[in-house]
């Protein structure tokens, strides 16, 4: 399994949600420490631990190990439809005209 690519996800999530890794720990109940190694994939969460991140961080489990699952495309499906609608509507218009053409070639 690739711990790396967990704990970076974990780390990019806590950053989002402007918490430290302080933060983090006290909302979980485990040390700062135990955080730091695990966003530097130096250790994998236990099931429970892993749960109580997520939940602390309101992300879903699969946003977290997108990068280690072989089925990963609705997670990246459901962020890239999360920024084309943040974006001003003729935008939206011109993004999918080009998805439209790349699909059609």
């Amino acid at each position: 399994m690739n711990t790396d690519a967990i704990g970076k996800r974990i780390r990019a999530a806590r950053k989002r949600a402007h918490l430290r890794q302080l933060d983090l720990a006290e909302m979980t109940g485990h040390s700062a420490n135990y955080i730091s190694i695990l966003e530097r994939g130096k250790k994998t969460p236990s099931f429970e631990t892993f749960i109580e991140i997520c939940n602390a961080l309101h992300v879903s489990a699969d946003e977290v190990l997108c990068d280690v699952l072989e089925e990963q495309h609705t997670t990246r499906s459901s962020r890239l439809i999360d920024q084309v609608s943040a974006l001003p509507q003729k935008k939206q218009e011109e993004l999918y005209r080009v998805i439209e053409v790349m699909i059609r070639y």
